[in-house]
């Protein structure tokens, strides 16, 4: 079994390329969060893929990170609310053909 990556608080604000100071307001925020919040920091994969994509909204919509949180917010649960949708959908059609 593959072990899942791992992130320092120190290689994710190179991968993304933002300074300590914005991951620590972006984890205030809420956009991410460290696996243990009172150790080191240390971010898995998804963490890194959520602070990807706040960055990419943040500088395509020249947003604050506290607007991009809001944008993050709102994108997940458009894809939640879609997900749930075509769950329901597919229900639909199975009670109508039964």
């Amino acid at each position: 079994m593959m072990m899942e990556q791992r992130y320092t608080l120190i290689e994710i604000c190179q991968v993304v390329d933002i300074p300590p100071e914005e991951l620590t307001e972006v984890v205030a925020l809420g956009v991410i969060s460290p696996l243990e919040p009172d150790a080191d920091w240390i971010f898995d994969y998804h963490a890194l893929h959520c602070l990807k994509r706040a960055y990419r909204l943040r500088i395509e919509l020249e947003l604050e990170w506290s607007g991009a949180a809001v944008a993050l917010m709102l994108l997940d649960k458009v894809d939640r609310l879609e997900q749930e949708n075509a769950q329901l959908k597919r229900q639909l059609e199975r009670l109508l053909h039964n």
